[in-house]
């Protein structure tokens, strides 16, 4: 009835059997009598049963908070039948927006609501609509409303929730400056602050100054709502407080994800170490925002802002990584690891290979580092062309005057002694040849090389032989 008299502007009462409505004969007027008609003509009580529910959606009414929720959304009740159905009662509007709820919970879509009060829902809905349109288009979101309870539902994937959310209030915040403030906060560790044990300073914020405080973790802020824009600023100026006095006594220090662990050390010591050094209170690692917080005086804060700089610099220096192929990791590490060992012995650092990745650890001076890198490129190198010989077909030279430029035989495994007898040959495709032993040398090696003449005194006729 508040709702309706405030934004028609007309009184209301309600007795036994009639609703009355007083005001002057205005279009508003008219307008507030349709209202209540539609709300009579929703408000008949039914009920309904919904059957053959997925997994999912049985999941997720199967915690309480999650259906205590839908019910205050939707102004209706639900419960879970021993078959898995669903039993649903309420006026028959609240039933089809619950109906439109448990369906987007099965196909796995995220719901938000925005409660507003009526002066800035009907700013929004009914004066902004083309600018809702193109939000829901360009954040592929979908937009219920509820004009009865003044709520806006945003409906769509998680990822796009929050950007829409945001957009939103944006919105609200241009069309009501004075009335809607963003409070900007120095970090997500102050949300815990300005809520309170069990949401006591938020409820007593909220009551005091008539506004609605609504906090957002990514980025950190609040977003303080409300149609007296004296209250408003009252408390934006409060959580403003809290958000400075954190501040004072707290920091942030960001770092890379990888040097959390370092930074931490075995069982903690290198960030006790910091914090011994700096006289802070604490520090705390912070995963999620890939930082490093720090509680103390401001001079300690300055120190541990020093001291962890200079930790991640160091380390930087004197650790590197290089990517390779996954396929050349085996070539790097060598047969029984002697081609690691070699580039650490030549360049002073020590490399440590991932099996199960590409990413290869280098660590030492910066002299060691480029003299490693500069190994590991040579390395590579030499791999990758012999790789590119041993892939060329061999060319045919018969005819050719020289006999050694036409192939070259390979011996293998077999004794000196004995290579006449029992080495197998390699030959390109062509026609038999003469060969004269005297000229053919046979290349063990490519630092070694054994003339055949001793082990074959006269000429042979030697068949074309495939490898």
């Amino acid at each position: 009835i508040k709702a309706i008299e405030a934004r028609f502007a007309v009184k209301v009462d309600v007795t036994k059997a009639n609703v009355v409505v007083h005001g002057q004969a205005t279009a508003d007027f008219l307008l507030a009598i349709d209202h209540i008609k539609q709300l009579l003509a929703d408000g008949v009580s039914t009920k309904e049963k919904v059957t053959g529910c997925k997994k999912r959606l049985l999941q997720f009414l199967s915690d309480a908070a999650n259906v205590r929720r839908l019910c205050d959304e939707t102004g209706s009740s639900l419960k879970v039948d021993e078959t898995g159905d669903v039993l649903l009662e309420g006026p028959t509007a609240s039933l089809k927006v619950l109906r439109e709820a448990l369906h987007d919970i099965e196909q796995g879509s995220e719901r938000e609501v925005l409660r507003f009060n009526p002066k800035h829902y009907d700013g929004l809905v009914n004066q902004e609509s083309a600018a809702l349109e193109a939000l829901r288009r360009e954040h592929h979101v979908k937009l219920g409303f509820d004009p009865v309870r003044h709520f806006i539902r945003v409906v769509g994937k998680a990822k796009y929730i929050g950007p829409a959310k945001a957009a939103i209030n944006m919105l609200l915040r241009s069309k009501f400056p004075d009335q809607v403030v963003h409070v900007p906060l120095a970090s997500s560790a102050v949300i815990p602050l300005v809520i309170g044990k069990q949401g006591k300073i938020v409820r007593k914020l909220q009551n005091a100054h008539k506004v609605s405080v609504d906090i957002h973790r990514s980025p950190p802020g609040c977003d303080v709502v409300g149609t007296n824009p004296m209250g408003v600023a009252a408390a934006a100026k409060e959580i403003k407080q809290l958000s400075q006095d954190w501040d004072r006594e707290n920091a942030q220090v960001p770092v890379p994800a990888a040097l959390i662990p370092v930074i931490i050390g075995r069982k903690g010591a290198n960030i006790k170490k910091l914090k011994e050094e700096s006289g802070a209170k604490s520090l705390d690692v912070d995963r999620e925002s890939e930082s490093i917080r720090v509680n103390g005086e401001p001079h300690a804060l300055e120190k541990a802002r020093a001291l962890i700089k200079d930790f991640v610099v160091a380390y930087e220096r004197e650790n590197d990584t290089m990517t390779i192929d996954p396929e050349h990791v085996r070539v790097v590490i060598g047969h029984g690891g002697a081609t690691v060992s070699a580039i650490q012995e030549l360049s002073g650092a020590t490399v440590r290979v991932e099996r199960n990745s590409n990413m290869l650890h280098i660590k030492g001076d910066e002299s060691a580092i480029l003299k490693a890198r500069a190994e590991i490129a040579r390395v590579l190198d030499e791999h990758r062309q012999r790789s590119a010989s041993s892939s060329q077909p061999a060319q045919s030279s018969v005819g050719s005057t020289s006999v050694a430029s036409a192939f070259q035989p390979v011996f293998m495994g077999v004794d000196d002694t004995e290579r006449h007898e029992n080495a197998p040959l390699s030959y390109p495709l062509g026609e038999p040849v003469e060969l004269d032993t005297a000229q053919l040398r046979f290349e063990r090696t490519p630092w070694q090389t054994t003339s055949l003449a001793a082990a074959m005194p006269a000429p042979h006729q030697y068949e074309k032989f495939v490898p």
